[in-house]
């Protein structure tokens, strides 16, 4: 049996959590209120809580990445967020975003836990970052 919600459930929005029985993390992304996947502000925040949670615990000896949402894997950075910020002039925004991101990957890649992500459908921009991230990629052919 697998344990459910290895974070408490009212912490993540858009990513559903289980421990499976062998200690391996399944993290799946399933951004609320979009038909895709993307990555911004909440969105991150809550994958560096997953990020940080496999690295903290002794029992989570890796972590697989799924998308919870057929035929997409993940459309990179959330178009609409940054072009909210842009409208406002909110260039440092988007410039922490992103760092904040490439440092989030770095440490992903630099982790003594394996992160693997199993990629179905269309995976883009920063979300090919993300997979880039992990220490191994398993893809389908659609």
């Amino acid at each position: 049996m697998s344990q459910d919600h290895t974070i408490s459930p009212g912490l993540l929005t858009h990513f559903k959590t289980t421990i499976l029985d062998n200690g391996i993390l399944l993290a799946g992304f399933d951004y609320s209120g979009k038909p895709v996947n993307v990555l911004n502000v909440e969105s991150m925040s809550e994958w560096q809580k997953i990020v940080q949670c496999a690295e903290q615990s002794a029992a989570i000896k890796g972590v697989i990445l799924v998308s919870m949402k057929e035929g997409n894997f993940c459309a990179g950075a959330d178009l609409e967020q940054m072009h909210d910020a842009q409208r406002r002039r909110a260039f440092q925004e988007m410039e922490q975003l992103v760092m904040t991101a490439h440092q989030l990957f770095d440490r992903m890649g630099r982790s003594p836990k394996p992160f693997v992500a199993a990629v179905e459908g269309a995976c883009l921009g920063g979300g090919f970052e993300l997979v880039l991230a992990c220490h191994a990629r398993i893809a389908s052919t659609h």
